[in-house]
């Protein structure tokens, strides 16, 4: 029977189909032939879900495998901690037979994770689940978050257009500039993108933040692909409806809402039958005045997590209109509830 090193590239193939994600990047460390040969068949880890956690000293890197609990080698969850220490950065292998460490000597936790994100992700060909980013931002650490943002960043962007578009069907990042997302979404193939979720992970006012302009995300391919939009912590400038009609669903926050563009969202669902709810939350509004006044007494309840609301239902198009002290939801309905007045005129 042939070594591994002369096997023939189809049975190769197959045997690193076969095996687990450590398992492949164990033997390209064997030697350098092996490397070599494992590099040029590119193997496709498959990873399904990826999630990193960045903090002023560390990064904690999280890989799924199979959508399960157990962490490797029990089961295919992978778990890697990069820490600042002094005079180089500690690896921490979290597994269930017990962690290893690895201490990398005059090497910075930053590079020594992109080193390894590269090398891990570089053949990723199918689509993962997830691909998430977050930044564990402190206010107290602006000045730091700013310096870690400035490198890793721009290093995670060479990576990823140094390779075909990374595939996946949900993108979150956390992040405190707008910017950052910027820097990662048009590298990511814009095809499988289905739902994206950009949070502002401030705590309090802190220059600069607080408000997003959106106009260079809207003009990306993903945001027009993707059905689902979710922009949370952070008011967005300027929302133009119509940028918004290609999703099914949207949750974002805006300063000011006026009845006009509630209504203005009403008549969006008349037009764009893909659109079933969207959730706006705002900090001030005239509308709930404004449509006692115009449509009548709303029906009052309080919905499934216990916030009271006030609602108007709509014949054209079948929706409910839900005002809330800090928000408001438009949804379409199959049916209206029996104690609620349906209102003819649009």
């Amino acid at each position: 029977m042939p070594s591994l090193i002369h096997m023939p590239e189809v049975a190769m193939t197959k045997i690193l189909a076969k095996l687990d994600f450590p398992d492949v990047q164990s033997l390209r460390k064997t030697c350098w032939d092996l490397r070599n040969t494992i590099d040029d068949l590119k193997p496709d880890p498959r990873v399904l879900r990826s999630v990193i956690r960045v903090d002023t000293d560390f990064i904690d890197w999280k890989l799924d495998f199979d959508n399960g609990y157990y962490i490797y080698p029990k089961g295919k969850f992978i778990r890697i901690q990069y820490n600042q220490v002094e005079n180089g950065c500690q690896v921490i292998w979290y597994r269930s037979d017990g962690r290893r460490e690895k201490f990398l000597e005059n090497m910075d936790f930053l590079e020594a994770f992109c080193l390894d994100f590269e090398a891990n992700m570089k053949f990723q060909q199918s689509e993962l689940g997830n691909f998430i980013i977050n930044f564990e931002y402190f206010k107290f650490a602006h000045e730091k978050f700013l310096e870690i943002e400035s490198k890793l960043m721009p290093r995670l962007q060479t990576i990823l257009s140094g390779r075909d578009p990374l595939k996946t069907k949900n993108f979150s990042m956390v992040v405190f500039k707008m910017s950052s997302i910027l820097a990662i979404l048009p590298y990511l193939n814009a095809k499988t993108i289905k739902r994206i979720t950009m949070t502002d992970s401030t705590q309090g006012p802190v220059p600069d933040i607080g408000k997003w302009r959106i106009d260079e995300l809207m003009e990306l391919p993903h945001w027009k692909n993707a059905v689902e939009l979710d922009i949370i912590d952070v008011f967005v400038e300027d929302v133009p409806v119509e940028k918004f009609l290609g999703f099914k669903r949207i949750y974002i926050f805006v300063e000011v809402v006026n009845m006009e563009q509630v209504l203005e969202w009403k008549e969006a669902f008349l037009n764009f039958p893909t659109l079933d709810s969207i959730l706006i939350k705002f900090s001030s509004s005239d509308a709930v005045s404004r449509f006692i006044s115009t449509y009548g007494d709303p029906v009052s309840d309080i919905d499934m997590f216990g916030s009271q609301r006030k609602c108007w239902f709509f014949k054209v198009p079948s929706v409910q209109v839900s005002l809330y002290d800090a928000q408001f939801r438009i949804q379409r309905l199959e049916e209206f509830p029996e104690n609620g007045k349906i209102l003819n005129n649009y």
